[in-house]
């Protein structure tokens, strides 16, 4: 126990090896980015999810094929052509 309380820590090691600036910050706002489009998912209107299901679909079926993203393209065509839940729906 006596060697480790003659170290620096952490902070005597911020100087030796520092995280990029530009990385952290990019990831930072991408964290901040995807959290935003989240809450704007779930706090807005139903049929938004469809709707973004139907671009992904179309950007996966437009990417090049050996990126493999047919069957991704394929199922989120299937989930974005469905009813959005708690939509509305005709009375008989």
């Amino acid at each position: 126990m006596d060697h480790l309380s003659r170290r620096n820590g952490a902070v005597g090691l911020r100087g030796r090896a520092g995280m990029n600036s530009v990385i952290d910050s990019s990831l930072v706002g991408l964290a901040l980015l995807v959290s935003a489009g989240y809450a704007r998912l779930s706090l807005g209107p139903r049929s938004l999810r469809r709707r973004l299901l139907a671009l992904l679909s179309r950007a996966a079926a437009r990417a090049p094929a050996f990126l493999g993203l047919r069957r991704t393209a394929q199922w989120l065509a299937v989930a974005s052509a469905g009813k959005a839940h708690g939509a509305c729906w005709r009375l008989r």
